[in-house]
C-alpha cells in the first residue's frame, strides 16, 4: 500500500516539476530580455545625454570655424585696399614730383607754371594759341572743346559730338578740329563751330594748316 501511494505521489510531482522548470526558463528569458531591454534605453539615455552635451560644443566649434575663415577674408581684403592705397599714394606722389620737376625746369626769369586745369576725369589731347596770347582752343575726348577767355580761364564750348577730338589748329580767323569718326568742326572769328564731315577722313588725327595755304590731315590707314 505504502508503494502505491508513492508511486502515485512521484506521478503527481513529476508534472509540477516540469512545470516548474518551465516556468523558471521563461523567468530567466523574460529576465534576460528585460536586461537587454534595459541596457537598450541606458545606451540611449547616455547618447542623447551625450549629444545634448556635445551638441552646443559642435554648434560652436562650427561657428568659430566660420568666423575665423570669415576673419581672415576681411584681413585679406583690408590688406588688398591697404595695398591700393599705398599704390595710389606713391602715384600721387610720382605725379607731384613730375609737377614740380616742370616748374623748376620751366619757371625761369622769375615766372612759374600756373596749374588752370579742367576736369582731372577728362583727357586733353591738344592746345592752339594765337601769336598773341589772347585766343586759344584745347580739344581732347567726348567730344570736349575749351576755349581760352580773357582771364587766363577756360570755359567748355559745347558741340553735339560724342567722338573724341584728337588735334586742333590755328591758322589766321579760323580753326579747326578734328577727331575720330570723320569729325571735322570749323570755327570762324565771330562764328560758332560747324561740323564738316569729310569721307576722306574716317579717323584724323593730326592737322596742319598755313596762312595762307592748304591744310593738311593724317589719319588712320595711311590717310594723308
Amino acid at each position: 500500500m505504502t508503494d502505491t501511494f508513492a508511486f502515485d505521489d512521484e506521478i503527481r510531482e513529476a508534472p509540477i516539476d516540469i512545470l516548474v522548470k518551465s516556468i523558471r526558463a521563461r523567468t530567466l528569458k523574460c529576465r534576460a530580455t528585460a536586461h537587454r531591454f534595459l541596457m537598450g534605453i541606458l545606451v540611449l539615455l547616455g547618447l542623447g545625454i551625450y549629444g545634448v552635451i556635445q551638441a552646443p560644443m559642435l554648434v560652436n566649434y562650427d561657428v568659430s570655424e566660420a568666423l575665423h575663415s570669415r576673419s581672415l577674408i576681411i584681413t585679406q581684403k583690408q590688406a588688398a585696399i591697404v595695398n591700393e592705397e599705398d599704390n595710389y599714394r606713391l602715384l600721387i606722389d610720382k605725379l607731384a614730383a613730375v609737377k614740380d620737376n616742370i616748374k623748376r625746369k620751366f619757371s625761369g626769369s622769375g615766372s612759374a607754371w600756373v596749374d588752370k586745369s579742367w576736369d582731372s576725369r577728362v583727357r586733353l589731347n591738344a592746345l592752339a594759341i594765337t601769336s598773341n596770347g589772347k585766343q586759344g582752343w584745347a580739344v581732347g575726348r567726348n567730344g570736349l572743346i575749351l576755349s581760352l577767355q580773357g582771364d587766363d580761364t577756360w570755359a567748355q564750348e559745347f558741340v553735339d559730338v560724342q567722338h573724341e577730338f584728337t588735334d586742333i589748329d590755328f591758322s589766321g580767323q579760323s580753326a579747326v578740329a578734328v577727331g575720330k569718326n570723320a569729325e571735322i568742326w570749323i570755327k570762324t572769328k565771330g562764328n560758332s563751330w560747324q561740323q564738316k564731315h569729310s569721307s576722306e577722313a574716317p579717323s584724323a588725327i593730326e592737322i596742319t594748316s598755313t596762312e595762307p595755304g592748304p591744310a593738311w590731315l593724317v589719319g588712320e590707314n595711311g590717310m594723308l
